[in-house]
């Protein structure tokens, strides 16, 4: 296992960049953020502003981007992972932490994430977030 920047692997600069359109709620746009960089060894924390009250959405997450039409909005990730994330609380957020494994190898990868509030629960139709994607660190 490398130590420090012992690896080129590990001297690349962690990133969190958005893309992609958000859809409107009945608390705004469903907009999902990143709190901290992703680097190796640390944690960074994926937030959703703009959820519908105590509702937990989907966070999906895969290694490529796409764009597929659904439900009025669009599907910025090519995923067959997700995760349900916590109730979203009066304020409309709910967020989770992701602690990024210490692999060298992971540095410069990139990974994708997007919210999803399915129609049978928020009441209004599938709602989904802007796209996060994140560059692995070192």
């Amino acid at each position: 296992m490398f130590r420090g920047n012992q690896s080129p692997l590990t001297d690349i600069a962690a990133k969190s960049n958005s893309y992609g359109p958000s859809e409107v709620g009945q608390n705004g746009p469903v907009v999902l953020v990143t709190a901290g960089l992703p680097r190796l060894g640390w944690p960074a924390t994926l937030r959703v502003n703009g959820g519908p009250f105590f509702v937990p959405p989907l966070l999906f997450f895969g290694a490529k981007s796409t764009a597929v039409p659904f439900d009025g909005g669009t599907f910025l990730v090519q995923s067959s992972a997700f995760i349900l994330m916590p109730f979203v609380d009066v304020y409309g957020k709910t967020e989770v932490t992701v602690e990024v494994p210490p692999i060298a190898l992971f540095a410069g990868g990139h990974v994708f994430f997007q919210v999803m509030f399915p129609g049978s629960t928020s009441g209004a139709g599938s709602l989904l977030s802007n796209g996060v994607e994140w560059t692995i660190g070192g």
